[in-house]
């Protein structure tokens, strides 16, 4: 069990006791100890919390550490300065004297050991973080949230407003409605983003305390800023909106950080670094709307990527079926690392990148044979966009990507990269089939070829296509089909004049072709 001076502070006044303390060490600082009664002759040392009677101390104690003591009755100067954190109650607080003192000391560490015990059941059973800041509200007494470096809310946990909540609360939620799951508003962020006791608290790892001097926020929060390996990943905090934030509230929230840090995956770990304006750029853009100037100008800068920088969209998806986000979350964040220079947006049925030709220094043949070998790794495909500069027009190069992979990605094997330009004539047919009805651009001379068929059981409408997809060769026609020459001639004969098509114009065998294969599905 971890735990600090100010944190047992804190529990033992909430069982009504009026204590007093002397602590050297930070309320920062944390200590694995549990409770010990005090025997006389033995070493005071830093692994527990020793309990003992004040006037039984002796004047020069055997010490290991910075030693923690809580004394019935107040003890001796040398037992309030280095190396000791004392606290200490008066003698008439406590029934049943040092043995009664013992009891509400080891009830008080329980009520810590029971809470970090859960922290850990639920980190064992992955159970997500919020799971985690609902289980530490008795701990706080206030709100707890947890919001990743790209400002999206990955929890945010409150008691529901009732009859007895004070105005206070009732404000604070009215102004502050709870937003799991998203990223905060362009408002909210450009206002947080621009108060440098804000900003200031993304800076290192550990505990801070932020409140705005110009009453934006209206209450204080204490915040832990969380991270693996050194970097910065997300930020835990407690709004001090039902009770003031104490002393003890700086150990408790490095224990929850903790806690959480173990409960968040890689793939949670890589979408909570994500930048909120390059995470609101790709979804404007993904979803076919403008992206704000101010994203796009600061994704490219966050980047590194230049304008004239050559890009292309790479939207990848598991062959198998059972698809969920979890899947992709994780694929989204192994995939990531073979593409360094690119970004990506999990949708719900597949990841979108957009990777930087330029600085990777490869063609998009390069490309596409480096990512076969690591896209068979993990059991996905892709569809590919041509290349483009200009990343505002994201919309319909991602829209290319999607085509390929929905048109050629049916039966693929894992490792496949479907470029669009093979699909492209399939797509504009397939965007004309979905987006118009059949008989409103069929020809009427068509249309005429294709009632006869029906009234007279003849072919002419399959005899003309092939015609024409053999660019009107009649002998290669006639081969294809196992029609005799004088055969072929009369039913080309009686197309023409059944349907009153002119064949020998361009434009009318083009518009032909393309009704066909329209209605081909």
């Amino acid at each position: 069990m971890r735990l600090n001076m100010y944190m047992l502070l804190d529990r033992l006044k909430e069982r009504g006791l009026e204590l007093s303390h002397s602590f050297i060490d930070s309320r920062e600082s944390l200590i694995s100890a549990v409770p010990r009664l005090y025997r006389e002759g033995e070493t005071l040392t830093s692994d527990a919390v020793w309990v003992a009677d004040a006037a039984s101390l002796p004047e020069n104690p055997s010490t290991e550490g910075h030693p923690s003591l809580v004394c019935l009755g107040e003890p001796s100067e040398r037992y309030r300065a280095f190396p000791f954190n004392a606290l200490w109650a008066s003698e008439k607080q406590i029934e049943d004297g040092l043995l009664g003192l013992f009891s509400q000391v080891v009830d008080a560490c329980d009520e810590l050991f029971f809470w970090q015990d859960e922290l850990q059941r639920l980190v064992n059973e992955k159970r997500p973080p919020r799971e985690l800041g609902e289980a530490s509200f008795g701990i706080f007494g206030n709100p707890i949230a947890m919001m990743g470096s790209g400002l999206r809310c990955t929890f945010d946990f409150r008691p529901p407003v009732t009859e007895d909540s004070g105005e206070a609360y009732r404000a604070y939620f009215e102004k502050y409605p709870t937003s799991e799951g998203e990223y905060l508003s362009s408002d909210e962020a450009s206002i947080l983003l621009e108060q440098q006791v804000f900003t200031g608290t993304g800076e290192g790892l550990g505990p801070g305390l932020y409140s705005d001097p110009d009453g934006f926020f209206g209450y204080q929060t204490l915040y832990c800023n969380l991270g693996k390996h050194g970097e910065y990943l997300a930020k835990v905090s407690v709004d001090g909106v039902l009770r003031p934030i104490s002393d003890g509230d700086w150990g408790a929230i490095q224990v929850l950080g903790h806690y959480l840090l173990e409960s968040i995956s890689d793939a949670e770990s890589g979408a909570m670094s994500r930048d909120f304006r390059m995470e609101r750029m790709l979804d404007h853009l993904l979803n076919g709307e403008p992206a704000d100037e101010n994203d796009v100008t600061w994704s490219l800068k966050n980047l590194g990527w230049k304008a004239e920088d050559h890009l292309v969209c790479l939207m990848v998806r598991p062959v198998r079926k059972d698809v969920n986000p979890e899947v992709l979350r994780t694929l989204a964040n192994q995939f990531l690392h073979q593409i360094p220079t690119s970004c990506l947006y999990v949708l719900d049925d597949s990841i979108a990148y957009v990777i930087n030709l330029t600085q990777v220094r490869k063609t998009r043949e390069e490309l596409c044979e480096g990512l076969s070998s690591s896209l068979a790794t993990f059991g996905a495909i892709a569809g590919m966009s041509v290349a483009f500069s200009n990343i505002r027009l994201l919309s319909s190069f991602s829209a290319q990507a999607r085509s390929a992979l929905s048109l050629g990605g049916e039966g693929a094997k894992p490792g496949g990269v479907l470029c669009y330009e093979y699909f492209n004539l399939a797509a504009m047919l397939d965007a004309v089939r979905t987006s118009m009805d059949p008989e409103t651009i069929c020809p009427p001379g068509l249309l005429r070829l294709a009632q006869h068929d029906m009234k007279h059981h003849t072919g002419y409408v399959q005899l003309l296509r092939t015609y024409l997809e053999l660019d009107m060769n009649g002998a290669e026609t006639s081969r294809v089909l196992h029609l005799h020459r004088n055969t072929l001639l009369y039913q080309l004969k009686r197309i023409r004049e059944i349907s009153d098509l002119n064949l020998d114009d361009p434009r009318t065998r083009l518009e032909l072709l393309i009704v066909l294969n329209v209605l081909e599905a």
